[in-house]
């Protein structure tokens, strides 16, 4: 039988896998432009981070919405995560930046945002993101996270990778 539930404890076997080899600290300039690693041999596909910090998982929209952004600079602070989206000319397009009362939170295993899932409205969209080979790749996990009987349910929408561009 097959699922596409995460189970408890094949989640907590991706925590301790995710805290081995990933950094907490994001700060850093890193390129729109990543890729979503997937598997069974499919190809990997283009996305944009800035899309999905607009919640917007379609790469085809992606490509239509948000081909203006460049780079995406996070300063990682105790409690708030300060972001700039900039495009090709150095203009900023977005800047913000995300607090505990937006959602924000740090973890052994990253910087945490979650924001209201804009087609479920009971339930969250979660990203954990961290650094991996030194800080010179930004991961990011998606979870589609809702209340069900038992407690929170996190279900695995995609990991994305994105390179450090400073």
């Amino acid at each position: 039988m097959k699922t596409s539930r995460l189970t408890p404890w094949l989640f907590a076997a991706l925590v301790c896998l995710a805290r081995a080899d990933s950094d907490p600290d994001i700060t850093g300039t890193y390129y729109d432009k990543g890729t979503q690693i997937v598997s069974g041999g499919s190809e990997p596909t283009i996305v944009s981070l800035h899309g999905l910090m607009s919640l917007e998982f379609s790469p085809h929209v992606h490509e239509a919405d948000f081909s203006a952004a460049s780079r995406i600079t996070f300063v990682k602070e105790d409690n708030t995560l300060d972001f700039e989206i900039k495009g090709e000319e150095d203009n900023i397009i977005w800047a913000d930046n995300w607090g505990a009362r937006d959602g924000y939170s740090t973890s052994d295993e990253g910087a945490v945002i979650r924001m209201r899932s804009p087609r479920h409205p009971d339930s969250r969209v979660v990203f954990i993101m961290s650094t991996l080979d030194d800080g010179n790749v930004l991961k990011v996990r998606a979870y589609d996270v809702d209340a069900a009987i038992f407690g929170p349910r996190a279900e695995p929408i995609a990991i994305y990778v994105f390179v450090k561009a400073d």
